[in-house]
């Protein structure tokens, strides 16, 4: 349950070079604005792209976080200095978008976090009426700071546990000074980062791809126990071993269990890592393959290793042959 305590919105107008700095907190008991702020919320705890970070150096974040927290600057006054100095960034930055920021503090699983989140405006059309001379003129405009709704995904948010001062964050980058930077990891935070569950599981199916390549393995069928193990595995633990989960999917080759550990390491996955249950059991439920021919295939991932429904073959002159059994009806879709 999320319970969001505060809120306030400031604005940046990029082209201006302008920052619109409020002095007032958003009113949480309108049920428009608070559905807006908790559903975006709630939708980024979820997102498997979320990257774990930890301050490493004094940053204007921490700062200011330390301060409110020691009642030394109220929620609008600390709000007001991380914005003014994020928006700076972003107007030395090639953004050519508007850029509002949300400001938080929410509690979730009994733990207090003060929240940043980059909304950034889009363009869009809607109507007009225009009533002049007593003739009533309806207009197609474009509309230049619509904000992003709550099923649209984000680039960039934080939030900061306000006890241990860990940090889950997205982030993505724009040139600044000739360079592309991180302004919300880098600038404002100044925190380190892992590897996101995301990212996590691409390289490993990527790496699992590879490993049974390079040793004559049916890539399709390797590929598919990886992720039949990492699904089964979500229905139980939020937490994935990465090295017990190479040993499963390459028992039959030690040297193949070595090529995976080093890779994993080498790719900066070790030991277990935390990952998003519904994330892993909702992409890693059936696999598609594609044949040289044309056709294309889904097949859930618990029937590549049951020959009573799915049988490929070797043939003598290189191909492959694919059995699909115990079919009772072909649906046309």
């Amino acid at each position: 349950m999320i319970d969001v305590k505060r809120a306030i919105l400031h604005i940046g107008d990029v082209h201006a070079l302008l920052p619109v700095i409020s002095q007032k907190e958003l009113d949480l008991r309108d049920e428009r604005i608070f559905n807006y702020v908790s559903k975006h919320i709630e939708k980024l705890l979820n997102d498997p792209r979320i990257k774990k970070g930890a301050f490493q150096s004094q940053s204007v974040f921490i700062g200011e976080m330390t301060q409110y927290k020691n009642n030394s600057i109220d929620f609008i006054g600390m709000s007001a200095n991380i914005a003014s100095e994020y928006l700076k960034y972003i107007f030395e930055s090639d953004e050519e978008n508007n850029v509002d920021i949300i400001f938080v503090e929410f509690a979730f699983n009994d733990d207090n976090f003060i929240g940043v989140i980059e909304l950034k405006s889009i363009q869009a059309y809607t109507h007009n009426v225009n009533n002049s001379n007593d003739t009533v003129s309806n207009e197609i405009i474009r509309h230049y700071a619509i904000l992003p709704s709550t099923s649209q995904k984000l680039k960039s948010f934080a939030f900061v546990n306000a006890n241990t001062e860990r940090i889950s964050f997205i982030d993505n980058s724009r040139l600044l000074n000739g360079q592309d930077t991180y302004i919300l990891k880098d600038m404002i935070l100044k925190c380190s980062n892992s590897v996101s569950v995301k990212e996590t599981m691409n390289a490993i199916k990527a790496i699992a791809i590879e490993i049974s390549e390079e040793s004559g393995e049916n890539s399709a069928k390797i590929l598919a126990k990886t992720k039949n193990m990492i699904r089964e595995n979500s229905e139980i633990s939020s937490e994935l071993n990465v090295e017990e989960l190479g040993q499963a999917v390459f028992g039959f080759s030690e040297d193949s269990k070595k090529k995976y550990s080093e890779a994993i390491k080498a790719y900066g996955i070790k030991g277990s890592v935390e990952i998003e249950q519904s994330y892993a059991a909702r992409t890693n439920k059936s696999h598609k393959i594609k044949t040289d021919t044309g056709i294309s295939i889904t097949i859930p991932v618990e029937y590549f290793h049951n020959s009573d429904f799915v049988e490929f073959e070797n043939n003598p002159d290189g191909t492959i042959s694919i059995s699909l059994k115990k079919i009772g009806e072909i649906i046309n879709q």
